[in-house]
């Protein structure tokens, strides 16, 4: 269970991040958060924070795989904090490409040759 301290840590990550990818949309949308966006914002928040947390625990728990007893016997699984992590970073992944602002959108971006708007001139602009 994370501490007080341990969970505002968290959060102001979270809101670091949360800024960060505001302002990245901001800059795209002329200085402001269109409407449409504000949904996913919030969702992309709430799993990054979420994410955080479990990274947190989990980085204390240090393992992958962790034995479990169900009473009659034992066994291994994947520690579920893992598992959630992978689900939520794919998550998260899917909607930072939903705005545009993943590292890959960067990189098709600045691939571009500059004066391309990527339509018909783009073949002739090479």
């Amino acid at each position: 269970m994370l501490t007080q301290q341990e969970l505002k840590k968290c959060e102001k990550e979270c809101r670091a991040y949360i800024n960060a990818v505001k302002k990245s949309i901001e800059q795209k949308y002329g200085g402001k958060v269109p409407a449409e966006f504000v949904a996913q914002l919030r969702q992309l928040d709430d799993m990054y924070l979420c994410y955080l947390q479990c990274s947190h625990e989990f980085r204390q728990s240090n393992d992958i795989i962790v034995k479990k007893s169900n009473g009659k016997a034992e066994f291994t699984q994947v520690n579920q904090l893992f598992s959630l992590m992978l689900q939520i970073a794919d998550k998260m992944d899917k909607l930072v490409k939903n705005f545009g602002i993943s590292p890959l959108a960067a990189s098709k971006i600045k691939g571009l040759p500059s004066g391309s708007d990527g339509g018909e001139n783009f073949l002739e602009s090479l």
